[in-house]
């Protein structure tokens, strides 16, 4: 099994904390998949790779994760009685951007800058990741 990337990590860390910060309200009508996935030993490491990433652009991504823009309805052609006519088969929903996610956290951020926080941020994941390696006696 591979070791997951830097960007695995991050958008792994994002839910987590989205999943964390909203458990409590979430929770109360039994919903299983608004509860924390990791375990508290997988929480810290977790926390310990994504160490100086700006907790704005976490708060970010956690949001374009966990949250949809809106939905639409998938159609196929049926006939019935010589009649053709589309009938909606099943909605899906449309991911956030992060300019999206941003507002609707009260940050004014394009796209661009945003793009560019989170190369910053997946560079500080893979810097964790190499220091982790270096210490442990891994080579990269």
């Amino acid at each position: 099994m591979r070791s997951p990337s830097a960007t695995d990590i991050l958008r792994r860390h994002a839910i987590e904390r989205y999943l964390r910060a909203a458990v409590r309200s979430a929770n109360l009508d039994g919903d299983r998949g608004a509860e924390p996935r990791m375990n508290e030993a997988a929480w810290v490491d977790s926390c310990q790779l994504v160490r100086g990433v700006p907790a704005e652009l976490l708060d970010v991504l956690g949001v374009r994760e966990c949250q949809a823009a809106e939905s639409t309805w998938n159609y196929e052609a049926a006939e019935h009685m010589g009649i053709t006519y589309e009938r909606q088969t099943d909605q899906v929903a449309r991911p956030l951007t992060l300019a999206q996610a941003a507002a609707r956290l009260g940050l004014e951020l394009d796209q661009v800058q945003l793009k560019q926080l989170r190369l910053a941020a997946i560079a500080t994941v893979t810097e964790n990741l190499l220091r982790r390696q270096a210490r442990n006696g891994v080579a990269a």
